[in-house]
């Protein structure tokens, strides 16, 4: 939002002046703040990293809803970084040569700031109105339902903290292709497809093999995720307990 970015320099300037200690949501979290206090000349406190656990209503079991034709989910609020733009095109694409037979796109998240673009073509562009839907408000449940229905989770963001939906779609037994950033390398290395978040042929060849019937490539990415555990918040407080103690 518009003076964001200062604002929230000046609470990194307080963590680095002030703060005791620092909880990291990730690894690449945990050294990105490191790098930047040192830049502006600032001590790191000690840091323990804990990932976020996810929520017990996410898993294979479960309810779950029975789409008519193959959907791809993509969840965050709707924002340039979270990459929403390179799918809108990409579905506009599919629908002007595919017409009824184009994939469902679900976006599941409110729709947020610096979006202009991004909800225009959501308001104006009549192509991808038939395949294109946003839900806003979605419960757990109702997002793990969702979840456990699906053709795979699309996770193209320029950047991200920890990426939660994509262990939540892990836990829930949904397929994952993200963008090959580092903390998605972090919490999804053994199931995740990984993709340039700026190679649209790439990832509108990943959603086309995808949605085929049978899908092989869906099978494989769905074999990799047996046995999977997903991170929870016992071993959560296991990992930031002891800097909390300590202080």
């Amino acid at each position: 939002r518009p003076g964001e970015a200062g604002r929230h320099a000046e609470r990194l300037r307080t963590i680095g002046r002030h703060a005791a200690a620092i909880l990291a949501n990730s690894h690449d979290t945990a050294e990105r703040t490191r790098a930047h206090l040192r830049r502006a000349g600032l001590a790191p406190p000690p840091v323990a990293v804990g990932h976020l656990g996810v929520e017990p209503a996410f898993g294979p079991a479960g309810p779950s809803v029975t789409p008519d034709r193959p959907t791809f989910l993509v969840c965050g609020t709707i924002e340039p970084r979270k990459n929403h733009l390179l799918l809108l095109h990409l579905w506009r694409a599919l629908a002007e040569r595919l017409g009824p037979e184009t994939p469902r796109l679900v976006l599941v998240g409110r729709r947020g700031w610096e979006a202009e673009n991004i909800v225009d073509l959501l308001d104006r562009c009549e192509a991808i109105r038939p395949h294109v839907v946003e839900v806003s408000g979605l419960s757990t449940h109702g997002l793990a339902a969702l979840m456990r229905g699906a053709t795979a989770l699309l996770m193209p963001s320029f950047t991200e903290g920890y990426g939660i939906p994509i262990v939540e779609a892990a836990a829930s037994g949904l397929p994952v292709v993200a963008s090959d950033i580092p903390v998605h390398r972090e919490i999804g290395a053994s199931f995740c497809d990984f993709l340039d978040p700026l190679d649209g042929p790439g990832w509108a060849r990943a959603v086309t093999t995808l949605a085929e019937p049978g899908s092989a490539a869906r099978a494989v990415l769905a074999e990799r995720l047996l046995g999977y555990r997903s991170p929870g918040w016992p071993e959560h407080f296991d990992a930031v307990s002891p800097l909390l103690d300590s202080l």
